[in-house]
């Protein structure tokens, strides 16, 4: 008999949790399968505790936002347990479910996670800040300055209010292009120091690959890219760069990669993990990458049901 934990998230979206939940619960009743369901909230980390008396080969699914998922990951790192974890997608979640080919819909993903016989391994990041003792884990990316000011002013427009966030968006960066102030950043990598000045932005991307066997960290770098000298013109010639994937050849741009590495900012700077919002400060950013098993079968979808 299987056995699953299902890990509700009680916050703004409640709405579409128990949604999703009451259209696949069918399916884990006619698996027959062993289930326990538990409440959770971002806000009382007191209910993640329970999550220890687990098997370390039960898997849990998460049902609710990104930051849900990461934070169960973490958690579980802090007690030293492995279980496997999944998630159904919600509208948080699409983006990762797409880069490690999880079906977009909750049936459909509910059907690789109940046919999987074994975890599969996905990439994921671990940056500890080191000024404030503070640990994030992400699966996407994280970026510092420009991209988060411009999401932050994005995020606080009215125009949001009005449908139109692609405009919003854009002031966003216009705003930002207008009001950032050039920081400096030095960068630890491979034993080797580099130094940025007049820095605008910092970004660091993770490709949360899917494998069936843990890799050696050396095969999972991460991507660090810092934009220096950014104005209306090179942001511009920048985007277009970036589209047909010749942004490495500006020479404003600088691109890094490596499975570990050490970051500094001089200065109070806004931050971002997967589309989450950080404090506005000084950064002393200690970065690595890992795998952590995930519990659902990749190769079950079928060619009309990936599309």
């Amino acid at each position: 008999m299987k056995e699953f934990v299902i890990l509700l998230e009680i916050s703004a979206s409640t709405n579409e949790v128990q949604a999703i939940w009451q259209a696949i619960h069918p399916l884990f009743e006619e698996q027959a399968t062993n289930l326990k369901v538990i409440e959770v909230s971002l806000n009382n980390q007191q209910s993640f505790k329970s999550l220890s008396n687990f098997k370390a080969t039960t898997p849990l699914i998460t049902i609710g936002s990104s930051q849900l998922l990461i934070e169960i990951i973490s958690y579980l790192k802090s007690q030293s347990k492995s279980c496997p974890v999944c998630f159904i997608p919600t509208k948080s979640t699409k983006s990762l479910a797409k880069s490690i080919g999880l079906s977009l819909q909750p049936l459909t993903a509910t059907k690789q996670i109940l046919s999987a016989i074994q975890p599969v391994y996905v990439e994921l990041a671990k940056i500890e800040e080191m000024n404030h003792q503070r640990c994030w884990l992400f699966s996407q990316n994280m970026s510092l300055g420009f991209n988060a000011y411009a999401e932050n002013v994005s995020q606080s427009s009215q125009l949001n209010n009005f449908s139109i966030s692609r405009i919003a968006q854009w002031y966003g960066h216009f705003t930002a292009i207008v009001d950032q102030e050039p920081f400096n950043v030095t960068l630890r990598l491979d034993r080797k120091y580099y130094f940025f000045h007049h820095t605008s932005a910092v970004q660091v991307d993770n490709q949360a690959r899917v494998s069936d066997q843990p890799l050696d960290l050396k095969e999972l770098p991460l991507r660090i890219e810092i934009l220096t000298n950014l104005n209306l013109f090179s942001l511009l010639l920048f985007k277009i760069a970036k589209l047909v994937g010749l942004e490495q050849k500006l020479p404003y741009v600088h691109i890094f990669k490596g499975n570990s590495f050490q970051l500094t900012t001089d200065s109070l700077e806004f931050g971002e993990i997967d589309d989450q919002q950080l404090n506005n400060q000084f950064y002393d950013l200690l970065a690595r990458s890992f795998q952590y098993p995930f519990w659902f079968d990749p190769d079950s979808l079928s060619w009309h049901e990936s599309k």
